[in-house]
């Protein structure tokens, strides 16, 4: 998805990309929800990061659920997931990087390309 050059992507889109998943983290869905309306249109890097990091929360809120339900020692498991591609998504970002999380990161490229 390498479709932008790194030296123009401006420092605002690698800011607002990292934090669409880590306060992703705190918040969920809904900052990467507002980030992604802010950023829609106006840079194709950080509304695709945005966008991700949304149907990644969303994701893992129904893994919560279903591992809530089903068996609720996982959930840590899970939480361990979030935090970790969190900091690692948000840190690529942050270089520029077109960072794709296995899965989601394929379904948002093609939703930004729409």
């Amino acid at each position: 998805m390498n479709d932008q050059p790194t030296d123009l992507i401006t420092s605002e889109d690698r800011t607002s990309a990292m934090l669409a998943y880590l306060l992703g983290f705190v918040t969920k869905w809904i900052a990467p929800l507002i980030i992604y309306l802010v950023k829609k249109g106006k840079s194709e890097f950080a509304e695709y990061h945005a966008l991700q990091a949304l149907f990644f929360q969303i994701a893992i809120m129904c893994l919560y659920a279903v591992t809530g339900a089903m068996f609720p020692p996982l959930m840590a498991v899970v939480f361990v997931i979030d935090i970790v591609f969190c900091i690692l998504a948000g840190l690529a970002a942050n270089r520029g990087e077109w960072y794709e999380i296995p899965v989601i990161g394929e379904f948002a490229r093609k939703q930004v390309k729409q």
